[in-house]
């Protein structure tokens, strides 16, 4: 489904759910992700800020699955 390779522009074009998991990485990078990284890979946005690539997938796949509404954790 979601990969390393994917760029956040595809992957908020494609799921706009996941738009709320990107937003809570802001704070721990310092700056807007979507603003920043919109063209960068999953893969070099975690390997920039020190972010565990694997669980920001899982939460993004998470986001992806859930009902709409269910807020994101």
């Amino acid at each position: 489904m979601i990969t390393k390779q994917d760029t956040p522009l595809d992957i908020v074009e494609q799921y706009p759910q996941t738009d709320p998991v990107f937003r809570t990485y802001d704070e721990q990078i310092g700056q807007c992700l979507l603003c920043h990284c919109l063209f960068d890979s999953l893969e070099t946005i975690a390997r920039r800020y020190d972010i565990d690539l694997a669980e920001m997938i899982t939460r993004l796949e998470i986001a992806v699955v859930r009902a709409p509404g269910e807020g994101i954790s």
